[in-house]
């Protein structure tokens, strides 16, 4: 993915600082390639916060917090 793609994710987003964003919007009216691109980005944001909001998820079983406990303290002793 090139830095151009990545910028214009976030842009689509809205994570971009005013500035970027202002580049962009630039951007956007000189080429037409990069509205349409923009907008086939926008349309394909899904609410995935949203559609798992509610969701009942299943408790940890004990036995697998205490296995990733024994896991990171094992690797915190060998330094990685």
């Amino acid at each position: 993915m090139k830095t151009d793609d990545i910028q214009l994710m976030a842009y689509a987003d809205g994570t971009l600082s005013p500035h970027e964003r202002e580049q962009i919007n630039a951007r956007i009216h000189r080429s037409v390639k990069t509205a349409i691109q923009v907008m086939r980005l926008q349309a394909s944001r899904l609410p995935y916060r949203e559609a798992f909001a509610h969701q009942k998820l299943p408790s940890v079983p004990q036995r697998l917090i205490e296995k990733i406990t024994e896991m990171v303290a094992a690797a915190a002793e060998t330094g990685k």
